[in-house]
């Protein structure tokens, strides 16, 4: 059961310095497919905690998603083509959260899982290209109580949980950056994420549970329009 404190998180919204890394990440890279994998049991595991209702009603107006797991160095992110309905392949990313001292830690070796909605089309280019200039972007966080209602004006939705209890994750200094070896593992060509999640020029049959799986939550939401 969840704590008293986690239960009555509200929303927060935060001026935020969401950094895409001016390089890409070329650090060796472990098996891709075992992040596709785990981004599936966290999206499992948060589409049956009615803490996370607000993400699953509004995922259709998603512009992508981006899931970390724990104990996994590499998050991935997907689009949604509101035509189809349908997902991208996923693209790679490393998170890392640069704590006070300047050191950083990848989120989910943190034990940390999460998953981010990225709701307007300025967050989605962040996602997109590192080469943009650093911004700010209104990040709000999740779980909340009914009745509390997210900003319009939010451009991401973060919810969270570490080991087993949602909360607010502090997601000042948080550093995402391209993990082009693992986008080159995974597919067997260097490809962009502009590529993967908006030209969907790749593809992989073994991606097509999480995808499969995004594609049935949106379905069932009750949201009506995009932001």
């Amino acid at each position: 059961m969840h704590d008293i404190i986690s239960r009555r998180i509200g929303w927060a919204a935060i001026g935020l310095l969401f950094l895409l890394g001016g390089c890409a990440s070329t650090a060796p890279t472990a098996n891709p497919q075992s992040s596709v994998n785990a981004a599936l049991a966290t999206v499992s595991a948060f589409k049956n905690d009615a803490e996370t209702q607000w993400l699953w009603d509004n995922l259709k107006r998603a512009r992508a998603v981006l899931i970390v797991s724990p104990r996994f160095n590499t998050g991935v992110a997907l689009t949604l083509d509101s035509g189809s309905g349908i997902w991208s392949g996923p693209a790679f990313y490393n998170v890392v959260r640069i704590d006070a001292t300047g050191a950083g830690m990848r989120v989910g070796e943190q034990n940390t899982e999460m998953i981010a909605a990225v709701m307007s089309q300025k967050a989605l280019n962040w996602l997109l290209s590192p080469s943009l200039p650093r911004g700010e972007l209104n990040i709000v966080t999740g779980p909340y109580e009914p009745g509390n209602s997210v900003p319009a004006n939010a451009d991401v939705v973060v919810f969270s949980r570490t080991k087993g209890e949602y909360g607010p994750l502090n997601l000042a200094g948080m550093l995402i950056a391209i993990d082009k070896a693992a986008n080159q593992t995974y597919y067997g060509l260097a490809v962009t994420p502009e590529e993967i999640l908006m030209r969907r020029r790749v593809s992989r049959p073994e991606a097509l549970p999480l995808q499969k799986a995004l594609t049935a939550a949106a379905a069932n939401s009750t949201a009506t329009d995009a932001k």
